[in-house]
């Protein structure tokens, strides 16, 4: 087993995070180290970090996930770096587990399941579309379902709770600290695809997630607000501009925002989108080696939507119908 560096970014979390800590402390493989970055709490998230022996790096402001994971990574002196949300609760064997698959792969991702219902799943791997609006595989699936027990090649891991070999950020550089919070991992995903770095999704990994907790929750306006300024900046930082899978891509989530009462959340979203000074950094041989990724990740999205059953779910039905599916 390679010497893990556990990172946890860390807001107004006390609670969460004292049972993140001590789901660590039951690993079979213990992590060799576990680093807290914290976005200026005033709770008493830095007693708990210290009562269970964490190292703990207090920022003077809240600078976003991306930053605070930036900085724990800077840090940490592991071989294999875990980077966890504090919302998540890890079964026992969770290191053990994502450890030994690192043995052969650049880095690991495990099954995620609802911690209020843990008999669907939250996540596995995310594939991301041409219009720059992504899917956390098999999300509200039975989680015990034989399609999400197969272990898999992936490109992209949710940073809810992945292991990465400390290479990787060598090779494809530190998460863009641009994005704040969300979505920043489906970018670092996307820059692994094109420098071919792989992962591999481990089911028997299972952590537990409350699911936007720090914010309140799926859906609220908040955590909407941020996702729909992000896929703005998703497409303009890869060269996308306002193409028409990104208008139908993007309206379509929006219309999903407005469903669930968060419209207005969205509409400022994408304005700060964009208002961001945003240069892309896409060059013409990595725009057509993007091109070529996205429509591999919508033929795998329809493919495993098929396989489950959910090829009717009305987003991806009508987001393919509009843009032709990906020939």
């Amino acid at each position: 087993m390679p010497r893990i560096s556990a990172i946890v970014a860390n807001w107004n979390g006390a609670a969460r995070l004292d049972r993140l800590l001590d789901s660590l402390e039951q690993q079979t493989e213990r992590a060799w180290e576990v680093i807290v970055v914290d976005n200026a709490s005033v709770d008493q998230s830095e007693q708990i970090a210290h009562s269970h022996g964490a190292t703990f790096i207090s920022l003077d402001r809240n600078y976003g996930f991306a930053y605070a994971v930036n900085r724990g990574i800077e840090r940490s002196g592991g071989e294999a770096l875990a980077i966890l949300n504090n919302d998540i609760t890890l079964a026992p064997d969770f290191l053990a587990r994502l450890g030994g698959a690192l043995a052969e792969h650049q880095f690991t991702s495990p099954k995620i399941v609802k911690a209020a219902d843990p008999a669907r799943l939250d996540g596995t791997f995310d594939l991301t579309t041409r219009g720059f609006c992504s899917w956390r595989a098999g999300h509200g699936s039975t989680s015990d379902a034989s399609m999400w027990n197969q272990p898999r090649l992936i490109s992209s891991a949710p940073l809810t709770a992945a292991l990465f070999r400390r290479s990787v950020f060598g090779t494809v550089g530190l998460l863009d600290e641009q994005f704040g919070s969300y979505l920043e991992d489906i970018d670092f995903g996307l820059r692994c695809a094109l420098k071919g770095v792989r992962g591999y999704y481990e089911p028997t990994a299972v952590a537990q997630h409350e699911g936007s907790a720090t914010l309140g929750g799926e859906w609220n306006a908040a955590s909407v607000r941020l996702i729909a300024r992000n896929q703005v900046l998703l497409a303009r930082k890869y060269g996308a501009g306002l193409s028409w899978p990104v208008f139908a891509g993007q309206s379509l989530w929006g219309a999903s925002a407005i469903k669930h009462r968060t419209g207005l959340a969205w509409m400022q979203g994408k304005i700060e989108g964009y208002r961001l000074d945003v240069a892309s950094k896409s060059a013409e041989n990595e725009t057509a080696n993007l091109s070529r990724i996205l429509r591999s990740q919508e033929q795998e999205i329809q493919s495993l939507l098929a396989e489950s059953g959910a090829h009717h779910q009305r987003y991806w039905s009508t987001y393919f119908a509009l843009t032709g599916g990906a020939r």
